[in-house]
């Protein structure tokens, strides 16, 4: 993290340089942990080239931060190969990029460096759930979150469901094609989110390791069931 959101790298801005240089630190990691790639051409890397031209609105988004050419944006890619090749796959999913350059905030700093990451945005606590727990967005539209809370997963329901986290998250293009798809966070709508303030020193470490070290016994029990998630009646968007 202190590698990632360094003022640096710039924000790691969406199609970008610096969102280049994010994914390929994250496939040097997963190399060095012996991973196998699952990116283009047999490497831990997959181009994406963007639409040509941007959508207005998307344009006009983008023009806030840099003002630079964007074509492609990347992705790190690895695989962790089970022994049964028909069982399926369990997906887990983080951001590489965030905002960019941007308009200064008060004290004129222009790098959103992004600090509070995905599984997503796990780096503080939220005051709204009991001391360790997460939340899952989209709790009770599919039996996934009941499920691992009852393998060891400290998941409840998103106290915010106003902010329709579910659909603001990455997990909703999954979703939306029929894959159970939801978004663990901690977030407690602090003020640094999407601010040139949400840098490393806001990160609580000692929450950190605890809500991914929480979760690691009950993915490891979904990787090996033979059990499968299933949406809920009216869950799947």
């Amino acid at each position: 993290m202190a590698f990632l959101a360094n003022d640096e790298l710039h924000g790691r801005g969406s199609a970008t340089r610096d969102e280049h240089i994010a994914a390929l630190f994250a496939a040097a990691q997963f190399l060095a942990l012996g991973l196998a790639p699952g990116g283009d051409n047999g490497t831990f890397l997959q181009k994406v080239a963007l639409p040509s031209p941007l959508p207005p609105p998307l344009r006009q988004r983008l023009s806030q931060f840099e003002d630079t050419p964007r074509t492609a944006t990347w992705n790190a890619i690895a695989i962790l190969r089970g022994t049964d090749p028909a069982a399926g796959i369990v997906l887990l999913t983080a951001h590489l990029d965030h905002l960019g350059i941007g308009p200064a905030n008060s004290a004129g700093d222009t790098i959103y460096n992004g600090a509070d990451l995905e599984f997503e945005m796990i780096g503080r606590p939220d005051p709204a759930v009991p001391a360790g727990m997460l939340w899952l967005t989209g709790f009770d539209r599919s039996n996934l979150g009941p499920e691992l809370a009852r393998h060891g997963a400290r998941l409840v329901a998103d106290p915010h469901p106003s902010q329709n986290f579910f659909q603001r998250s990455d997990n909703f293009a999954l979703a939306r094609q029929g894959i159970i798809a939801q978004t663990v966070s901690s977030y407690g709508l602090h003020k640094d989110y999407h601010q040139p303030s949400d840098d490393l020193a806001k990160i609580d470490f000692n929450h950190l390791d605890s809500a991914i070290a929480s979760m690691v016994d009950p993915i490891r029990w979904l990787a090996d069931t033979a059990w499968r998630p299933t949406w809920n009646p009216g869950g799947k968007p």
